[in-house]
């Protein structure tokens, strides 16, 4: 199993979700190297020109949305 992450990959970096202020990393944990957030579906979030949002935000914005067709 390699390790190493695909070229167009952003470096992973520690983040603050911008709704709860959870720490969280943002560009780790998917499939094949990618974000964890790369493997869920897309959706349109509620506070637009922001950053990433940590798994328990998204998990719930998840919950109220419609699949904005990723």
């Amino acid at each position: 199993m390699s390790t190493a992450s695909p070229s167009n990959a952003t470096p992973a970096r520690s983040m603050t979700c911008r709704q709860c202020g959870a720490p969280f990393r943002c560009g780790e944990g998917g499939k094949n190297g990618a974000c964890w957030c790369a493997d869920l579906p897309a959706v349109a979030m509620p506070l637009p020109g922001g950053d990433c949002v940590c798994p328990a935000c998204l998990a719930a914005q998840l919950a109220k949305s419609v699949p904005c067709g990723k």
